[in-house]
């Protein structure tokens, strides 16, 4: 462990939830440390500070502030995949996401079946095809994206049930 996480002094969360964004900290540091130094050939990534402040603040300036502070913790990632591309002549592809859209009166919420609420929205370094930019790509797509990138060959009977198709090659 590289620090000590204090959650507040009274062991229970504090009402803006920083503690998360603290374990977001610790989790950015290490996965970051981690792509540089093991090159690990498949990384997931989960932050929660930025989801829990749209929950608990919709539409708002502490979601803009989480917002800004993940921007800066996914840069600490990016420098880490530059520098195994720069020294290693390494090919990574890096996808970012969000898990749900939000309710569309405040940005609070989701579930529903506004398009809002329904639409995520999707990142990557690569560039991607026709129906990635003309159409709704969703988080079902990213698992055949990421098998296309590593040349995972997949069977044809296991292929027929992947909902998603792979936002690097060519839509038919």
């Amino acid at each position: 462990m590289v620090g000590k996480i204090d959650l507040c002094a009274n062991g229970s969360a504090d009402k803006q939830s920083a503690y998360m964004n603290l374990i977001d900290e610790k989790v950015i540091n290490e996965a970051a440390f981690t792509l540089q130094q093991k090159a690990p050939d498949l990384s997931w990534i989960y932050l929660e500070y930025t989801d829990d402040m749209g929950h608990r603040f919709g539409d708002s300036p502490q979601l803009t502030d989480a917002v800004e502070k993940l921007d800066k913790q996914i840069g600490k990632v990016w420098s880490a995949i530059e520098f195994r591309e720069k020294k290693f002549n390494e090919q990574w592809m890096i996808i970012i996401t969000t898990d749900h859209g939000r309710d569309e009166l405040n940005g609070k919420n989701h579930g529903g079946q506004s398009d809002r609420q329904r639409s995520t929205w999707i990142v990557c370094n690569k560039k991607l095809n026709e129906y990635a930019h003309n159409f709704n790509p969703g988080i079902v797509d990213i698992m055949p994206t990421l098998a296309s990138f590593l040349k995972v060959k997949i069977e044809d009977k296991i292929a027929k049930e992947i909902d998603g198709i792979s936002l690097l090659d060519t839509y038919n």
